[in-house]
């Protein structure tokens, strides 16, 4: 069943309406009202009454866990998910996109594109019921149509099938090679591991006790179709505050920035004090 987003959000409003209408004085009509119906002991209804839908949407598929689909129906894009309660993850979705806090930077893109207009979307639930309770079965259903339409999905927009920059390093010179690292050496490649979402590849090599490129081999062959690297990240363009062995604190765009004034020797070293710090 597809279900608008935009459309599907004004349903629990839209029953609140109904069991108020009676009360409401807002809703009356601007016509000018007939000779009072008190003094003739007769009651009337005043405005036209809300009308029924002429084909009700049953929605409690909502209430299990599944797997769903947001179509971006402009770009024949889609973004895939899977939950465990469904209704809670489609309030969840409405609400990151209108405050752009969603978890796709992709799929806010779009939204924004396209001036929030959140009617261009369908929540589509694909798969919904209490056989999809395991979460390991529902997380290689969602693996496997990401691979299916990765040419078109949110997920892994803007990642190469190729990110690797050791996967090509004997076709490149040590120049080239040394070109295309300084252009890659701020990038995060975030991967998703049979089901586990990792940060980076060596992270996923120590989340799961194997070698870095035994990750990195698994990411670029079609013989492991759950794993893949998902949506690319910018690191170190967050705007952080830094602190001079003289107490003068000051307001710097990225930890690249703090580095070049000396406030810290590396961008890791800033990376580990902002977690030492927070920790």
């Amino acid at each position: 069943m597809a279900l608008s987003l935009f459309n599907s959000s004004l349903l629990c409003s839209a029953s609140k309406a109904d069991s108020s209408v009676s009360d409401s004085s807002s809703l009356t009509s601007s016509a000018k009202p007939k000779e009072s119906m008190q003094s003739k002991g007769k009651t009337e209804p005043i405005g036209e009454p809300i009308s029924e839908p002429e084909e009700p949407i049953d929605v409690s598929l909502l209430n299990y866990p599944g797997i769903y689909e947001i179509l971006d129906i402009k770009n024949n894009f889609s973004y895939y998910r899977e939950s465990k309660l469904l209704i809670q993850r489609f309030a969840r979705h409405y609400e990151g996109l209108m405050d752009e806090s969603h978890e796709s930077k992709a799929l806010i893109e779009a939204f924004k594109q396209q001036n929030k207009q959140i009617e261009n979307f369908r929540f589509l639930v694909l798969k919904s019921g209490p056989e999809w309770a395991d979460r390991k079965v529902r997380l290689e259903y969602e693996n496997k149509l990401v691979q299916a339409n990765k040419h078109r999905c949110y997920n892994v927009k803007g990642v190469s099938d190729d990110s690797s920059v050791l996967s090509q390093s004997k076709a490149k010179s040590p120049t080239e090679m040394k070109a295309r690292y300084s252009k890659t050496k701020n990038i995060r490649n975030p991967l998703s591991y049979n089901g586990k979402v990792y940060s980076s590849a060596r992270a996923a090599a120590a989340g799961e006790n194997i070698a870095r490129s035994t990750v990195l081999r698994h990411v670029n062959s079609i013989k492991h179709p759950n794993v893949f690297y998902l949506q690319k990240e910018v690191y170190g363009q967050i705007p952080i505050f830094a602190k001079s062995e003289k107490g003068l604190s000051v307001l710097f765009n990225s930890m690249g920035e703090c580095v070049k004034a000396n406030y810290a020797t590396s961008v890791q070293y800033a990376y580990r004090q902002i977690k030492r710090k927070v920790k």
